[in-house]
Formats: structure tokens, sequence, C-alpha cells
């Protein structure tokens, strides 16, 4: 049997150029999921910037974890949970030291 704290959650890749910022506060409300990273995918942080703003405080409300790609300025604009890198492995260890156990640092080859 799967206690509660290790069952399987989902994790949420957004492109905030493309995303409808209410649909996905309803679906994450709605759904088992466990974070959410957002990105924008055409690197327009302005717009990056605005879509978390709007929905940020909701999915933590729902529970969520958020994480902005790549811009920790926006991170801390919108007091996202933390960060997601794609950087080489001197940056993320910067990025850990810098930042945790306050927020998450999450790395890897996903976008």
């Amino acid at each position: 049997m799967v206690s509660e704290r290790n069952r399987c959650r989902i994790l949420l890749i957004v492109d905030c150029d493309l995303a409808d910022a209410d649909a996905l506060v309803e679906a994450c409300s709605r759904s088992d999921v466990a974070s959410v990273i957002l990105a924008s995918l055409t690197n327009d942080n302005s717009q990056l910037a605005e879509f978390a703003r709007r929905v940020t405080g909701p999915l933590q409300e729902a529970g969520v974890a958020v994480l902005i790609h790549e811009d920790s300025q926006i991170m801390g604009r919108v007091t996202a949970d933390g960060l997601y890198l794609e950087q080489p492995t001197a940056e993320i260890g910067d990025a850990v030291a810098r930042f945790s156990p306050h927020k998450i640092v999450g790395c890897g080859n996903l976008m």
C-alpha cells in the first residue's frame, strides 16, 4: 500500500506564452499536482512575470509549489517557491548555496 506521503504526484511544465492562467489554476486545484515550472519558451520575461504574478498565489493556495524557470528576480517578486535551472553544475551549486533551504532549486534538462 502506498502511503499518502509516498504517492506519485504530477509535475507540470507550463509555457506561459501559450497557457491560460485561469485554466491552469482550475486544473491544478482539481488534480494531484505537486509542482509547476513556469517558463517562457520564447524568453519573454515580461510575459513570464505577468503570468507568474497571476497564478502563483492561487496555485500555492491549492497546495502546488511554483518554480520559475531561469529567473530568480521573478521568483522573488512573485514569492514563488523556487527556481528551476538548466545551467552548468557550478551555477546550480551557486543557486543552491544562495537560495536553499528557503527556496526549492530544481535542475535538469527538461526544456
